[in-house]
């Protein structure tokens, strides 16, 4: 059975609405159709099929403005944004809130052939436009917003990368921060040669931490940091430690020392090799950065 069509499926809901909260027409939107978009794609496609039909239509109907805001907001969801979809008619104009734990962005996402009011706060408001206008704001048209987006979905980079991007700030600090954090990405081996990382490298928030712990790695990798609290061990001594832990979740155990060279390699993965490390070793022991252990300790062992 083939997919609906977006312009369909709009014309069948007919209004979009958020008076009623959880039995409103926006509500059905996004928990029956929205939410269940899991990838990039399919979201760009129903973005590109509301914005050709508004061209090719002249409509000045707000139900496709609205559905273009919410899909725009389902994707930043995907690439790992924590996202406020901010009700339509809220008087801040804003159609969502983009939260990276430690950092936001307030986003209005526009169609100005429709509605292009410009707020006073505009210096504080990502403008997502559908084609470029000339608004004296600082914007990025949707198209470019889904070529980072895809781009980014493929390579699984830091959410907070992308707010530095993002960001409309007169802060250039962060934007550098997010262009040394690509550079890092990207040519980690050559810089490694003539570069002090320390140097650049970022502290870890105690959000990011938690966000690390407790929904980016699994088991063997928690176990490997949270065994190292107050401890400083030998790799046997360790591989012991966290089996013990393994065993009583039914675990598959690790096999020998050697593993801790692949778990010291997730963690990397899984924070790109851009935030300060959790575990250091020194001489045949490992033991967790002194900076960072008693926050881990209060997050595993409250």
């Amino acid at each position: 059975m083939s997919k609906i069509s977006i312009i369909n499926l709009l014309s069948m809901i007919g209004e979009l609405n958020d008076n009623e909260g959880k039995s409103s027409t926006r509500a059905r939107f996004l928990n029956n159709y929205l939410y269940k978009q899991v990838n990039v794609i399919d979201t760009q496609n129903d973005i590109v099929e509301i914005v050709k039909f508004i061209n090719n239509t002249s409509t000045h109907d707000l139900l496709y403005v609205r559905a273009y805001s919410d899909l725009i907001n389902r994707l930043a969801q995907i690439v790992g944004f924590s996202v406020e979809y901010c009700e339509y008619n809220n008087k801040s104009g804003l159609s969502g809130i983009w939260n990276t734990g430690e950092n936001y962005i307030n986003v209005k996402s526009m169609i100005p052939k429709i509605s292009n009011k410009i707020d006073a706060d505009s210096r504080e408001t990502l403008y997502i436009l559908d084609e470029d206008y000339s608004l004296g704001v600082k914007y990025i048209t949707v198209e470019k917003l889904i070529s980072l987006f895809t781009l980014v979905n493929s390579v699984n980079l830091p959410v907070g990368v992308l707010w530095g991007i993002l960001t409309p700030t007169n802060n250039m600090d962060n934007r550098i921060d997010s262009i040394m954090e690509l550079i890092l990405l990207g040519f980690k081996k050559k810089i490694d040669k003539h570069v002090d990382l320390q140097n650049i490298r970022k502290e870890w928030a105690d959000g990011e931490l938690n966000d690390f712990l407790f929904t980016k790695v699994k088991e063997p990798t928690y176990y490997f940091v949270t065994s190292l609290i107050d401890n400083k061990l030998t790799g046997k001594e360790l591989v012991k430690k966290i089996n013990e832990q393994l065993q009583k979740k039914d675990f598959e155990e690790l096999k020998s020392p050697m593993a801790l060279g692949a778990l010291m390699g997730t963690m990397t993965k899984h924070y790109s090799g851009i935030k300060e490390p959790l575990v250091v070793r020194e001489g045949k022991y490992y033991k967790l950065s002194d900076k960072y252990n008693d926050t881990i300790k209060r997050l595993c062992c409250p």
